[in-house]
C-alpha cells in the first residue's frame, strides 16, 4: 500500500511538473485536480485567468448578493484584495458605494438650530442699504438700493460701492440741510418785510 501511495504521488508530481502554472500558481500535489493551486484572483486549472469579482460573491466580506457596487456604482476588476473597485456616483461613498453623503450645516448660536451659510456680499449689501435709509429719505434709499444691487451684480467690489454710497449720502444730506436753512431764512425775511409794511400802513393811517 505504501508503495502504491508513493507511486501515485510521483505520478501527480510528474503530471504537475508537465503543466505550467501561471501568475504565481503552484503544483497541486494533494488531489487529482486541478493541476495548479492559484492565488487570488486567478483561477484553475492553470491560473491564467482572473476571476471577475465584480460578479462574484464574497461572504467573508459581507457580499452575499449582487450587484457588488451599490447605488449605480461602476465596478472594475483589481488584482489586490478585495479584487474589485467601485467608482461611486456623486453623493455616495464606501467600499461598495453603500453610504450616502450627508450635507453639512452650520450651527446658529442664537437658537441652537442649523442653517446653511450665506454669502458675505449679500449681508454687506443689506447693511449698506440700511445705513442709507437712516441718512436719507425713503426715495433716496430706494434709488441707492437699486444702484447697490446693480453694482454687486456686475462685479464691482463691495468696498467701492460702500464708499461711494456713503459719500453720496453725506452730500445729499448736506444739500438737504442747506435747503432747509435757505427756506427758513426766506421765511424770516418775508416775515420782517410784511411786519415793516404793516407798521408803515399803521403810521400813515394815524
Amino acid at each position: 500500500a505504501a508503495d502504491e501511495f508513493s507511486a501515485l504521488s510521483r505520478q501527480k508530481r510528474a503530471t504537475c511538473s508537465s503543466a505550467v502554472c501561471y501568475n504565481g500558481g503552484t503544483c497541486n500535489n494533494f488531489t487529482d485536480s486541478p493541476p495548479c493551486l492559484c492565488p487570488l484572483p486567478y483561477i484553475a486549472p492553470y491560473c491564467r485567468v482572473a476571476a471577475d469579482y465584480c460578479f462574484t460573491l464574497q461572504p467573508d466580506k459581507g457580499i452575499t448578493e449582487l450587484p457588488v457596487c451599490l447605488n449605480d456604482g461602476n465596478c472594475t476588476l483589481t488584482y489586490a484584495d478585495p479584487y474589485f473597485n467601485c467608482s461611486c456616483l456623486p453623493g455616495f461613498y464606501g467600499l461598495r458605494c453603500e453610504h450616502a453623503v450627508v450635507p453639512e450645516a452650520s450651527t446658529l448660536p442664537s437658537d441652537g438650530g442649523t442653517s446653511p451659510n450665506f454669502s458675505t456680499e449679500t449681508k454687506s449689501t443689506e447693511v449698506v442699504s440700511t445705513g442709507v435709509a437712516n441718512l436719507t429719505t425713503s426715495g433716496w434709499h430706494e434709488t441707492m438700493g437699486v444702484v447697490l444691487l446693480i453694482s454687486v451684480s456686475v462685479g464691482v467690489p463691495i468696498a467701492v460701492v460702500i464708499i461711494a454710497a456713503m459719500a453720496a449720502a453725506i452730500v445729499f444730506a448736506a444739500r438737504y440741510r442747506n435747503r432747509q436753512k435757505t427756506s427758513r431764512s426766506g421765511d424770516r425775511t418775508r416775515y420782517v418785510w410784511e411786519e415793516g409794511c404793516e407798521s408803515d400802513f399803521n403810521s400813515h393811517a394815524i
